[in-house]
């Protein structure tokens, strides 16, 4: 698959250099692919170029730009790139906001995808309430049971622990029944 995929990048200007929306499409597609099979430079490459055709062509404001933005945003946050990744995810939550609206789906998914930019920062003041609103809004439009709302869910409930561990700030304490050992106070909690 790699290998078909390499070729087809290498051929998308020679084929669609005339047609920027087109090869802004195939390359937005490849870019996808490329982040799905952890080629993230790759991806990086492709996305960038859909992004410049897409704005040449569509403008900044559009959906599919819109779009690519938040695709190019994860992948820099894959890569490591989290400040480049914050800067463009803020750039699009503050565009996709205005032009689609608070519960677009679009939006949605770049709230949750900043805060988790934000997580990886250390940044957990920002990144808690991004994910608290994301939740609220995916709870509402696609209901509790929804695959991304369970997904936001998880997200926000393991970032949540492990910023409060790497913060040193202890939950509730459940009050002792007896009928199990005591937690050890430090290290790492037992996986079920």
């Amino acid at each position: 698959m790699r290998t078909a995929l390499d070729r087809a990048a290498a051929r998308i200007t020679w084929k669609f250099g005339k047609q920027p929306e087109i090869e802004a499409a195939i390359r937005d597609t490849i870019g996808q692919t490329y982040k799905d099979l952890g080629v993230y430079p790759e991806a990086r490459a492709n996305l960038e170029r859909a992004l410049d055709l897409y704005r040449q062509t569509l403008g900044a404001e559009n959906p599919k730009t819109l779009t690519t933005m938040r695709l190019l945003g994860g992948t820099l946050q894959l890569q490591a790139n989290t400040a480049e990744a914050e800067a463009l995810l803020n750039q699009t939550l503050q565009i996709q906001r205005r032009v689609l609206g608070l519960e677009h789906s679009e939006t949605m998914g770049c709230m949750n995808n900043l805060a988790i930019t934000y997580f990886f920062e250390g940044k957990y003041s920002q990144a808690e309430p991004l994910y608290s609103q994301a939740l609220e809004m995916q709870r509402r439009r696609l209901g509790s049971d929804h695959a991304n709302t369970l997904q936001t869910m998880q997200q926000s409930c393991q970032h949540l622990r492990a910023s409060r561990k790497i913060r040193g700030i202890r939950g509730p304490s459940k009050p002792d029944t007896g009928d199990q050992a005591p937690r050890p106070r430090s290290g790492p909690s037992p996986t079920r």
